[in-house]
């Protein structure tokens, strides 16, 4: 018996590694483009001076960049070392994932006898994002969200006087290497988590309109599935939870998840993570107990 749980953790940890990394190889070769083109022209037309625009502008991004959350980190720090504002670069972030046209086609092919989940989803993420971004943004000195370590990296990025390939295969080993390793310790806490913990805890209070939607939030945290495949996975929760739940469920895990934290704390302080991670629960939580009342 304990043979079979160690191998049921083997088998998710090299599941969660085998499905993120393409995308996280997907995620840097963008994170190259990126770093190898003029982008701040780009950033300054994404970015114009209207708040709510520019950070609306920014969170549809997304659409021509049909990356994870997992490969979304390496293009967001490339962003970052480019110039773009952290409340910019966040809202980016937690949008992307949701607002990719994979992501989109997934979730309505996978609730076709529910099409609006598909259409909700979207909006959810488009408004909690550019919400989140905008808080952020009253920070005039935004740095200060930035690990010290990363920050030296914004400061050195503009007397980089490599050749582009140089650069390019610089940038590719730099990103990639620090990602996975993250990457690889998010993974390892998941499978822990989703081993050792009983799921029935979980299920057993899928019909309670709170509860429901607080046991799918933290799943989704825990369970730090690819936001491409994630409806799938939700689809067979529909018939013992809540309508809301499964929203919460996937608007939260694409934003916020173990895998991605882990991820994430290369570039941002652990007191911004935190602050993001309370933000982003409540604005899910509260959006899954509207569909609740209103369904």
């Amino acid at each position: 018996m304990q043979n079979l749980v160690w191998q049921d953790f083997i088998t998710l940890f090299l599941g969660l590694i085998v499905e993120a990394t393409p995308f996280v190889v997907l995620g840097v070769l963008v994170s190259v483009v990126v770093g190898l083109i003029n982008t701040q022209k780009i950033i300054n037309w994404l970015t114009p001076k209207h708040p709510i625009l520019s950070h609306l502008m920014v969170s549809l991004l997304g659409i021509f960049m049909p990356v994870c959350e997992c490969g979304n980190v390496p293009v967001v720090r490339r962003f970052l070392l480019s110039g773009m504002k952290v409340s910019h670069s966040v809202t980016f972030l937690l949008a992307s994932p949701i607002v990719n046209p994979i992501t989109f086609l997934a979730t309505w092919e996978a609730f076709s006898f529910d099409r609006s989940v598909a259409v909700i989803r979207v909006l959810a993420a488009l408004f909690i994002s550019v919400f989140v971004g905008l808080l952020f943004s009253r920070k005039k000195d935004q740095s200060q969200y930035l690990t010290a370590k990363f920050y030296e990296e914004v400061c050195d990025h503009d007397h980089d006087k490599q050749n582009k390939l140089d650069k390019g295969l610089s940038i590719f080993r730099t990103e990639f290497i620090v990602v996975m390793r993250m990457m690889a310790f998010g993974s390892l806490i998941a499978a822990a988590t989703q081993t050792f913990i009983p799921r029935d805890i979980i299920l057993s209070i899928g019909t309670n309109p709170l509860l429901s939607v607080i046991a799918m939030l933290i799943l989704a945290f825990v369970i730090s599935i690819c936001a491409n495949i994630d409806a799938f996975f939700a689809l067979s929760y529909a018939n013992t939870f809540s309508s809301g739940s499964i929203l919460t469920f996937l608007v939260f895990g694409p934003m916020i998840d173990i895998k991605l934290l882990s991820m994430l704390k290369t570039t941002f302080t652990t007191k911004f993570l935190i602050q993001l991670t309370v933000l982003v629960s409540l604005l899910s939580i509260i959006l899954g107990l509207s569909v609740n009342l209103l369904k």
